[in-house]
């Protein structure tokens, strides 16, 4: 989750289990949504606001784990929507 430390450019499959929508993006700041995910917080692509709706709760979200250089960023891609109703942490 650090740039210094990653594999900037490279994206990785993952599924993040019990992920809560904690902000959905908006024009504002480019659509980019945070997440978080075992206490852990994240940023989403633009494309996550179509699948999912501000304070939902997870119990997995699948997608791709990349390096963005608009945000200069890890930041989660989506693939589609999130399955089941998950732990809000």
């Amino acid at each position: 989750n650090v740039a210094g430390t990653g594999e900037p450019y490279e994206s990785v499959l993952v599924t993040l289990t019990n992920v809560k929508v904690d902000v959905l993006g908006t024009d504002a700041n480019f659509f980019v949504s945070m997440l978080s995910s075992g206490g852990t917080a994240l940023q989403a692509d633009d494309d996550v606001g179509r699948f999912i709706n501000m304070g939902d709760c997870y119990a997995s979200i699948t997608g791709f784990w990349s390096y963005s250089i608009f945000e200069d960023a890890y930041i989660f891609l989506p693939t589609g929507a999130g399955t089941g109703t998950g732990t809000c942490l």
